[in-house]
């Protein structure tokens, strides 16, 4: 089954989904700014014989701002949701008349998921990590770059690497939760209960529950050893005044933006196989 013939993305929604991606990218590029920012006031002070005031509002505003582009990018993508579910609901319907409301409810919620995991989680994610990368890497030394880049490559591929490998555990509880509401939606409920594997569900929920705690405390040790390693040497820079304190500062806020950025990578990667994952779960009745 291809899955792109089961996602549904309505006309409808098209100019919320426009709306949704200026916002995004109005986010993006204020949070990539902010560290700079942040530099540029720093080394200011010693200059200035009276408060920056212009310095500090442009760097609040830009953080406020971000942050109020984020929420918006989300209040216009969930109108434009409202279509993309009902106009999915309506479409998988007419093409399987004999589909049950609760496979193509999760067919809906698997299509929902799908999109704005990878419309408006991932890609906008790459694309900040990716700009802010070019920006402050400016700020860095070559050493500096490398040991980020080594650490961020580390953290990355922990997330994707446990992402597959708990992709058969994924495949596997999801068709068993569409299996089980299948079952409990049948008159003959006693029967479907003795032959569905409910406990075999719980399991499958419980061991990604634990993988993801582990993948997620794995991923964050590249980042805080190379951010330990970083401010080592930053401080040694800035004895011997080849680096500011706004350098520092600049650098550091944006290894911690970037570090939770990409732990938002791995896990909108886990997401978006599971949106997959119910999808075919949705449709695996009719192809057996």
């Amino acid at each position: 089954m291809k899955l792109l013939q089961h996602i549904t993305l309505a006309k409808a929604s098209y100019g919320l989904i426009l709306l949704t991606v200026i916002f995004a990218l109005s986010s993006i590029a204020l949070s990539v700014v902010t560290p700079v920012l942040l530099k540029q006031l720093v080394d200011s002070l010693p200059t200035h014989t009276q408060v920056p005031w212009l310095a500090i509002i442009l760097l609040a505003s830009a953080f406020i701002f971000s942050q109020i582009f984020a929420e918006l990018r989300w209040w216009a993508y969930s109108n434009a949701d409202e279509n993309n579910f009902t106009q999915h609901i309506e479409k998988i319907l007419s093409e399987s008349n004999d589909m049950s409301a609760i496979r193509a409810h999760k067919s809906a919620l698997g299509n929902r998921l799908f999109i704005s995991t990878t419309l408006f989680t991932f890609t906008p994610i790459v694309v900040e990590v990716i700009l802010g990368s070019i920006l402050v890497f400016n700020l860095m030394p070559p050493s500096y770059a490398l040991i980020y880049l080594s650490a961020a490559l580390l953290q990355l591929s922990v997330g994707v690497l446990f992402t597959y490998r708990l992709n058969p555990i994924f495949t596997n509880t999801r068709e068993l939760e569409v299996a089980y509401f299948q079952a409990l939606s049948n008159d003959d409920r006693e029967i479907n209960r003795l032959k569905l594997p409910i406990q075999a569900w719980y399991q499958g929920i419980k061991r990604i529950n634990m993988m993801r705690t582990m993948v997620k405390t794995t991923s964050l040790i590249w980042p805080t050893i190379g951010l330990i390693i970083i401010n080592i040497l930053a401080t040694k820079d800035f004895q011997l005044k080849q680096m500011s304190l706004g350098d520092i500062l600049a650098i550091n806020t944006y290894l911690l933006q970037s570090s939770t950025k990409i732990d938002m990578v791995s896990n909108s990667l886990r997401d978006a196989i599971m949106a997959r994952n119910d999808i075919f779960a949705a449709f695996k009745e009719e192809k057996t």
